[in-house]
């Protein structure tokens, strides 16, 4: 796949990313084998296609849905295998299997008094122990204005290790390191392709800052979920339905944001 890609020389030859597009640029073309991909209805994990679609089932749960279909999910890319050498102020060592030892795979990790004691390491097995740094060999690129948020793969946890959430700027700033919070107290092992980080590219300029709190009054028209405004709770709904609604508000957002959009343009151009 990459072998036909054509080779950057400058970088006036790197092409900005569109909105709602990410750029994905290999420290090594080999790694491709455990590429970053789109979340979708294509991608979903076994162990949700494998739940029964009854009533009540969390496969009949459009907000659990949604999630799993939303960013991108980056997979290890290596073998990590992780010893306690309490003799080494607590560090876990990190052993990476290697495609090349021109440029290793590397571990560059926080020590612990660059955090300090907090919620996240109440819960470790060794408490003291440094947030290993895994030096990611993918950039991630994304269209002007637009960061990437990176969190945990929230529906396949381990016992062992969480990623660190964060916010990175990936329009101007592309590396995505992996920082991970070590809950073990014994040797483990994280094997190429498990899910590392589940990363959401959004506009920043779109955040909440502000929160008004409504009467009680309003309580029973909005609690009809969307359906209506008469304040009636249907007795059934379904994910279709649901659906229909979302299309309907984003289908009105766009038109809505294409004349604001067009209206603007005729007056830089002098035309209204």
């Amino acid at each position: 796949m990459f072998g036909n890609r054509k080779q950057i020389k400058t970088y006036r030859d790197v092409k900005k990313p569109k909105p709602g597009e990410i750029v994905l640029v290999p420290r090594d073309n080999r790694i491709n084998e455990t590429k970053p991909f789109v979340n979708s209805a294509k991608t979903l994990p076994e162990w949700f296609k494998s739940i029964d679609r009854k009533n009540g089932s969390i496969r009949s749960c459009s907000g659990t849905l949604d999630f799993l279909q939303l960013g991108i999910t980056v997979p290890m890319w290596t073998n990590a295998y992780f010893t306690p050498n309490l003799n080494l102020g607590a560090q876990w060592e990190v052993n990476l299997d290697q495609i090349s030892y021109a440029e290793p795979f590397n571990n560059e990790p926080f020590p612990f008094h660059a955090v300090g004691r907090c919620p996240m390491t109440d819960m470790r097995g060794i408490e003291r122990s440094a947030f290993p740094k895994l030096v990611n060999p993918w950039c991630f690129m994304t269209a002007p204005g637009w960061s990437s948020i990176v969190l945990p793969p929230l529906f396949e946890p381990s016992k062992d290790w969480q990623t660190v959430p964060s916010i990175v700027h990936t329009d101007f700033y592309h590396n995505l390191n992996l920082v991970l919070n070590v809950t073990a107290e014994s040797a483990f092992t994280i094997k190429a392709g498990t899910p590392m980080m589940h990363i959401i590219p959004f506009k920043r300029n779109k955040d909440i800052d502000k929160i008004n709190i409504e009467d009680e009054s309003l309580f029973r028209f909005v609690t009809a979920r969307g359906f209506g405004e008469t304040g009636v709770i249907p007795t059934q709904t379904t994910g279709r339905s649901y659906k229909t609604y979302q299309r309907k508000i984003d289908y009105e957002v766009e038109q809505v944001e294409s004349s604001k959009n067009s209206f603007l343009k005729r007056i830089k151009n002098g035309k209204s």
